[in-house]
């Protein structure tokens, strides 16, 4: 196997974590209206949506970087993924609670698993 295929696999799974992150940003003009709607909120309430996520990204950039220096890029990767998928998977309580500021948690988490992984998949590719 040459070491130009060795990479490619790699690669492409690396660019692939980017549509998680567009996924991520194209998500919050969408539940902007429907956050309104559903919590009664005005425009100032419902504008906390872009500051939670852009929040989670400053909060985690740099721990971000101390992480991959210390533990590599592999893991790294593994555990932005599992801080995006935990924050995900806190959308199922918010909803059960029916609580705005549990979903302003659950989108400064993923954002936080975003970094990881912008911060990682950058310098990796």
């Amino acid at each position: 196997m040459s070491k130009l295929n060795k990479y490619i696999l790699p690669f492409i799974l690396i660019c692939s974590l980017f549509f998680l992150w567009a996924f991520l940003h194209n998500m919050n003009p969408i539940l902007i209206p429907h956050f309104k709607k559903a919590f009664q909120l005005s425009d100032t309430q419902s504008s906390f949506i872009d500051p939670a996520v852009y929040l989670g990204y400053f909060v985690a950039a740099i721990p971000a970087g101390l992480f991959i220096h210390k533990w590599g890029y592999k893991k790294g990767i593994i555990f932005g993924l599992i801080l995006f998928a935990f924050g995900a998977l806190l959308f199922i309580p918010a909803a059960s609670s029916h609580e705005y500021f549990f979903f302003l948690i659950a989108l400064f988490i993923s954002a936080c698993g975003a970094a990881f992984l912008e911060t990682i998949a950058n310098p990796y590719a």
